[in-house]
């Protein structure tokens, strides 16, 4: 333990995945910015992804953890389980920082067992996972799996209003508590130079007036793909004055059925899958309108960093999103899966340039006012020191 006033306290952060994706750049974000004076962070997680070399270069230590990945397999959980336990008795932290369901089911049991250790446990809940599109049975066995886990922490920290909404059914006050995620600046690319990244991504000259319509998302089914590119495909089909394109940045276990979708529909020259892209959010610039028709999201960076960038958004009613887009203002909110809403929404935005100009800069305000990188490290820091008083 490192619980000498004068040594700075160790957190350890454990995730399920070390590639892109929301709950990455929260655990990237807090621990480069934790005072070194007073901590030492420690990341530790499934693979060896992008999310481990960011923190490399950063100067953040990283630990892989073989068996630790999203998918259920019994003897890769039981290589997780003790590999989690390894690494905490190794380490010995006075923090150990939960991020993702699995990786925070298996740290709760491990950091239970190494009670000796005595570290404060602290469980990010990005999203209810028990809130994805599943079976019932399927949901109410996350929920049960959820729930034990939370029992195990010292603190859960929500990061939307709705999410903590829901865990008063089961949360007391004093474990749960609301830290919504904060935007580090970004230094976007002017929008000549990210139009000509797309350019050479895509292979084909855009034309200038173009009204490019983006999504930075993971290519999975959560992320509700199919029904913007079906909602794409109502757009093309009506009459139009306006020049369109479609770039999705992103990879997942889902390119292949959506390339399919594209190709079945006979929009290989309006919808575009560039893959992944290394710090994506620089390339803002170059779209005109930015959507995320997610089913399920916490408090989408990749949506913050669209509205800090002055993008007018459509997105779901789902998680941290309506905390962010306020519908008619910084954007439009359509219902999860709803293709001829999220048509309709777009729709409009082609339409006027004025709304495109007048909700963007409402959106980008709103982030800049609302959710401060400043506050929410001031709270997390706040809450790893006080954490145990609640117990």
């Amino acid at each position: 333990m490192n619980g000498q006033a004068d040594t700075p306290k160790k957190v350890l952060f454990l995730i399920t995945k070390s590639n892109g994706g929301g709950a990455q750049q929260y655990v990237y974000d807090i621990a480069t910015h934790l005072p070194k004076d007073r901590f030492e962070a420690v990341v530790a997680g499934g693979g060896n992804g992008i999310l481990f070399a960011k923190l490399r270069d950063a100067g953040i230590r990283t630990v892989s953890i073989a068996g630790l990945q999203r998918d259920v397999a019994v003897r890769g959980e039981w290589r997780a389980f003790w590999g989690i336990l390894r690494v905490l008795k190794k380490e010995r932290p006075d923090i150990v920082h939960l991020n993702s369901p699995k990786a925070a089911a298996l740290g709760a049991v491990a950091a239970l067992l190494s009670a000796v250790l005595q570290p404060t446990v602290v469980f990010t809940i990005h999203g209810w996972p028990f809130g994805e599109d599943r079976p019932l049975f399927q949901r109410a066995a996350i929920f049960l799996i959820s729930w034990m886990t939370c029992m195990l922490c010292d603190r859960v920290i929500l990061i939307n209003t709705a999410d903590y909404a829901s865990g008063k059914r089961f949360l007391s006050r004093k474990k749960r508590v609301l830290i919504q995620n904060g935007l580090a600046p970004i230094p976007f690319f002017p929008r000549e130079r990210s139009r000509s990244f797309f350019e050479e991504k895509i292979g084909r000259k855009i034309a200038t007036d173009t009204i490019v319509i983006g999504a930075i998302a993971e290519l999975t089914k959560n992320k509700g793909l199919r029904y913007l590119i079906d909602a794409i495909r109502l757009l093309v089909l009506q009459p139009t004055t306006h020049k369109l394109q479609t770039i999705i940045i992103g990879d997942g276990e889902d390119r292949a059925a959506l390339e399919k979708q594209i190709a079945d529909a006979g929009l290989q020259s309006n919808v575009f899958l560039l893959g992944f892209v290394p710090d994506a959010a620089r390339f803002l610039h170059g779209f005109d309108i930015f959507v995320l028709p997610s089913l399920k999201e916490g408090l989408p960076y990749a949506l913050m960093a669209a509205m800090s960038a002055g993008l007018p958004a459509v997105a779901s009613r789902v998680g941290g999103i309506p905390d962010l887009v306020t519908d008619q203002k910084t954007g439009f909110i359509a219902e999860p899966k709803d293709i001829r809403g999220l048509r309709q929404a777009l729709g409009r935005l082609i339409a006027s340039r004025e709304m495109r100009a007048h909700m963007g800069a409402a959106g980008r305000k709103k982030i800049e006012t609302s959710f401060s990188f400043s506050a929410m490290m001031h709270a997390t820091i706040s809450l790893y020191h006080d954490s145990r008083t609640t117990q």
